[in-house]
């Protein structure tokens, strides 16, 4: 939500609040224009930090490519940047992706939900239903897995299978 991004500046207000006590202090030692001067300087310097900094907050694929160049093996990033990849039509991009985060977080189960949407994407079903399972067997109380498992069935019109996992969900 576009509102609430702004709650991404509130925690710079401790920064501002000491700059401006810092600036009280000295300003009995300084002349007015000079104060004045130095007030607007740091209003800019804060500034262009500022949206040089937004340039990695542009979008999913550049938050991820941030976090990877400081952390290039968390499996979150992969996994959040092979999921953009694959938003785009980039399939081999998102499929390394995918496959360089699976050894670092075989047991996260949104990594093979990840798995599951690019193998349905490219029709390949032994690998969509092997991902599934592992979802099921990562989260065997978690009902989300079942009903997934239950609209992939009925989408390929296997209608027992999907009353199976439906009922299960």
């Amino acid at each position: 939500l576009p509102l609430l991004e702004g709650w991404i500046y509130f925690a710079s207000g401790g920064l501002f609040l000491l700059a401006a006590i810092g600036l009280d202090r000295v300003r009995v030692f300084l002349p007015p224009q000079l104060y004045i001067w130095i007030a607007v300087l740091i209003a800019v310097l804060l500034g262009a930090a500022t949206l040089y900094r937004n340039r990695d907050w542009k979008d999913e694929v550049q938050i991820s490519l941030h976090t990877l160049k400081a952390s290039p093996d968390d499996p979150l990033a992969l996994r959040l940047l092979g999921n953009a990849q694959f938003r785009r039509a980039r399939v081999p991009e998102a499929e390394q992706l995918f496959q360089k985060a699976l050894p670092l977080a075989s047991g996260d189960p949104r990594l093979h939900e990840s798995f599951v949407r690019l193998y349905d994407f490219l029709g390949k079903e032994a690998e969509v239903l092997a991902h599934y399972q592992r979802m099921r067997e990562l989260t065997p109380k978690d009902p989300y897995p079942h009903w997934r498992l239950g609209r992939y069935h009925s989408r390929r019109k296997d209608y027992a299978r999907a009353e199976e996992n439906l009922a299960e969900a």
